[in-house]
């Protein structure tokens, strides 16, 4: 378990106020620590420091178990930055930033075995290793020709900040100091050598030291600092499994339709496979009609395979998207491990195609643009879907889309907490991205491939590479993909649409869209940037028998030659 010692220390020092602000929380997955220098030409800074570290300490608990630590930090200060921006505005202070709501700013958060930093301004962080330190962060300082110098980039003062970001790797005995300029523009580093070199000294007492350093040496400015001593990393992986199952063992195999369970009906079995059983339930309580998701009996004794289900109930507590399945959470205990969804109306998509084989590009176009909201809700928070087949969406009498089966997920922030985060194809083969197959992990653009086959699929009843990309497992395999057009055997179906088809379902990632918003936008409007194929060369077209044909030539020009000389 991570174990650190701390200490903080902020002081008005010679000034006769502090703006300076300095803060920590412990999570359960590490710690947050904050530090933010409000400008002293201004009269609220010091409500901006304050708020900056206090809301940025409150988002990383929020959003840090469902977020990469970058992305819920990134996300985090720049909504800061607004709020800042909103305040100075409605005081009548955004004509001068010199008086508004501005601060620098930086924080360390700490999160499995990796340190995560986050800089605006010239606040520091060092960090302190065999007897070395080291300055981790750049001032954002901008030189007058008087010789002074301003901040040239703060929390609060430009419509969009630029955040410094690093991840760095800890060790034990590391040493990492938050510090404000009234600290570390008055120490050198023989000072802070000092300090920091007995790893048995009181970390109280080295903050106390070091700032009535900074005061001997004439420093006129706030100080702050705080310091964080590292004294054991996390050695084990956060095991979800153990975590459920001790509170929640496996169900009794013999559950069966008509048993109740938790104060739920089964009342039939919807779905049953090597991954899962399936049944449709009512909650006795209330009345309303549910979907109760228990383990296999086959993967009763599969850490993995266990890990993988709990997952699903993990990632719909994350979201909440209209065309989503939603997680039903029970006002009572749970006395076995199931996950329990919201009811969804309708089919799925592979039921649904039987009954409408020949879809209409608009109803294909609805389709993908419901799905793709759902990823995109999923995206935001770091999370793919990796499995978007027809089995996974359902669809009702009006056209409502939900996403459904969260089980082949990936959560870039769980794998920041452990060290076994290896690429592996969870999906199904026909509708997985080609980098899944070269042992690689995908990302949002494997998930725009998917949608893509699926749509595809949704036009002709086929795969854009029939059944192919799984059989290539090198990239010299996939440079001979060839993608099957749709045009000539689809005549209604609008180049311009198939064209932007084609872009999301290139081999290589990065020729396909940067994002699903882009490639939604050219499904409704031509992009004549993009290459139709209103004509396609025989070769494209009929491989198989272009060859033919050419041997059929050779073996005539061969037995021509043969006779003349004979």
């Amino acid at each position: 378990m991570l174990s650190f010692t701390e200490a903080a220390l902020s002081q008005a020092g010679r000034k006769r106020e502090n703006q300076d602000y300095c803060a920590s929380h412990r999570t359960h997955t590490g710690a947050v620590f904050a530090l933010a220098d409000g400008i002293s030409s201004s009269a609220v800074s010091a409500a901006a420091a304050e708020h900056a570290v206090n809301e940025f300490i409150a988002d990383m608990r929020r959003l840090g178990d469902a977020m990469t630590a970058r992305t819920a930090g990134v996300h985090s200060l720049q909504a800061i930055n607004e709020r800042l921006r909103q305040e100075s505005l409605a005081q009548g202070l955004s004509d001068d930033r010199d008086k508004g709501y501005v601060c620098a700013f930086t924080a360390l958060v700490l999160k499995g075995r990796q340190a995560h930093l986050f800089h605006v301004g010239d606040t520091r962080l060092y960090r302190w290793r065999t007897q070395r330190l080291e300055c981790l962060t750049q001032d954002h300082r901008a030189w007058r020709d008087d010789g002074g110098s301003c901040l040239a980039r703060a929390l609060g003062a430009d419509e969009q900040v630029t955040v410094d970001y690093r991840v760095l790797d800890m060790a034990v005995g590391d040493v990492f100091v938050l510090s404000s300029d009234g600290v570390h523009d008055h120490l050198d580093e023989r000072d802070w050598a000092r300090a920091l070199a007995e790893p048995n000294s009181q970390v109280t007492d080295v903050v106390e030291q070091l700032l009535q350093l900074a005061l001997a040496r004439g420093s006129d400015d706030n100080l702050s600092l705080q310091l964080v001593r590292l004294n054991a990393l996390d050695d084990s992986d956060v095991d979800w499994v153990d975590t459920e199952l001790n509170q929640r063992p496996l169900a009794p195999d013999d559950l069966d339709v008509g048993n109740r369970i938790d104060g739920l009906t089964l009342l039939n079995l919807i779905h049953s496979s090597p991954r899962s059983r399936v049944f449709k339930a009512i909650d006795n309580a209330s009345g309303t009609t549910l979907l109760l998701k228990l383990p296999s009996r086959e993967g009763r004794d599969d850490r993995d395979y266990l890990r993988r289900f709990l997952l699903e109930e993990w990632v719909g507590r994350q979201l909440d998207s209209p065309h989503m399945v939603r997680v039903a959470l029970p006002d009572r205990p749970r006395r076995w491990l199931y996950t329990l969804l919201e009811w969804v109306d309708g089919q799925t998509l592979a039921d649904w195609r039987r009954a409408h084989p020949s879809p209409s590009v608009e109803t294909v176009r609805a389709v993908i643009d419901q799905t793709a909201t759902a990823l995109q809700a999923m995206h935001r928070r770091d999370l793919l879907h990796q499995d978007i087949k027809p089995d996974n969406v359902m669809i009702d009498g009006d056209g409502r889309v939900t996403l459904i089966d969260f089980g082949s997920a990936r959560s870039a922030a769980l794998a920041e907490l452990t060290n076994d985060d290896e690429p592996a194809l969870l999906g199904t083969a026909l509708y997985a991205a080609p980098e899944y197959f070269l042992g690689e992990f995908g990302d949002e653009r494997a998930d725009q491939f998917s949608l893509a086959v699926l749509g595809y699929w949704l036009l002709s009843g086929e795969h854009p590479y029939g059944t192919s990309v799984a059989k290539a497992r090198s990239a010299g395999a996939q440079s001979r993909l060839r993608y099957r057009p749709l045009h000539h055997s689809l005549s209604e179906l609008p180049a311009w649409f198939e064209a932007a088809l084609e872009k999301a379902l290139s081999i290589q990632p990065d020729q396909r869209y940067p994002e699903l918003s882009e490639f939604l936008y050219d499904l409704h409007h031509p992009n004549p940037a993009l290459k139709t194929r209103h004509w396609q060369p025989l070769l494209e077209r009929h491989p198989v028998r272009v060859w033919q044909g050419i041997s059929a030539l050779l073996a005539l020009a061969l037995l021509g030659q043969w006779w003349l000389l004979h």
